[in-house]
């Protein structure tokens, strides 16, 4: 028996196209029911994962909005990172401008996020609202340091800032918003919640964000950088990021113990170069760099403290 060619029939006998010929031309036939159920099925399980797909498409075009639109989310840059073609990505733009997920200014032809994406979230469960229970922490930090500081938390491949709370010095860097959005080793904070995770981990995000890393001047947030970034923070026990993020700025970052609802945190404080050491910031070293997560945060935020 020619097992080959009979494994080649078996194929092209319950493939989409033979299914739905044959549903078309055995329409008087006992068994065409069968196949034109057969077709039916595979045309819905086609649709369900183009829909699956076409969803995925948008979300990811949103979050990147959402890290770039405050250097310019314009077609060509949202396309480009995106991994889509200029009509697609316009397509999925309109689509999320036309239900207030986006906003788009007709002046800059740029993409902002929209009222939507705000009104969504104050529906969210207090679970998730992790910047009221550690709003007064981050200040006072901000106190005590006179730096501007920040909390950044996971977002599946991504850091997303939820508390900005400003220093006190003359000369203060803020190269982040409050909501924005940045691939997980991009940044200090960022840096220092991807130095967590397992090595197979860390290379399955840094792999899939390599056309958005391209968007960061000068290749500095190329995978192999990333990779070597997080060797060091992990040896070091705190993140230390340069001109990434914002030309010009040094940023120390530093992960924050576990608690309810999200839990990888951490803190991220940027300053001028003229403004840091070495030296101050070994003083956020914990005593074991893979066991950030279970010092107590009282313990983190007097070392925060004492950065400076």
């Amino acid at each position: 028996m020619n097992y080959g060619g009979s494994i080649f029939f078996e194929h092209f006998l319950f493939s989409p196209f033979f299914v739905k010929r044959l549903a078309q031309y055995l329409p008087y036939c006992g068994i065409s029911g069968i196949y034109r159920q057969m077709g039916s099925q595979v045309a819905a399980d086609q649709t369900t994962t183009t829909g699956a797909q076409a969803i995925r498409r948008a979300i990811d075009v949103v979050r990147l909005v959402a890290q770039i639109q405050r250097s310019g989310a314009n077609l060509s840059r949202v396309a480009g990172a995106a991994g889509l073609s200029t009509s697609t990505a316009f397509r999925i733009l309109q689509a999320l401008t036309e239900e207030r997920l986006l906003r788009y200014d007709h002046a800059e032809r740029c993409y902002y996020v929209g009222p939507l994406a705000f009104e969504l979230g104050l529906a969210a469960s207090a679970e998730t609202r992790v910047p009221t229970r550690w709003r007064d922490a981050v200040d006072r930090i901000a106190r005590e340091t006179r730096l501007t500081t920040y909390l950044m938390a996971r977002s599946d491949r991504d850091a997303v800032c939820l508390l900005c709370a400003q220093g006190t010095t003359a000369l203060r860097a803020m190269p982040m918003e409050v909501g924005q959005r940045l691939p997980l080793g991009v940044g200090a904070g960022s840096l220092a919640i991807l130095a967590t995770l397992d090595d197979s981990e860390v290379q399955r995000i840094v792999t899939a964000q390599a056309l958005r890393l391209e968007l960061f001047p000068d290749g500095k947030a190329r995978p192999e950088r990333i990779l070597k970034a997080v060797e060091i923070t992990r040896r070091e026990g705190f993140a230390v990021s340069s001109g990434v993020v914002a030309s010009g700025t040094i940023g120390v970052g530093v992960v924050l113990p576990p608690g309810q609802g999200l839990t990888q945190l951490a803190l991220a404080f940027p300053r001028w170069p003229a403004q840091s050491t070495q030296r101050n910031w070994e003083r956020l070293r914990p005593s074991s760099p893979r066991s950030s997560r279970a010092v107590e945060s009282n313990a983190v935020l007097g070392k925060v403290a004492q950065l400076f």
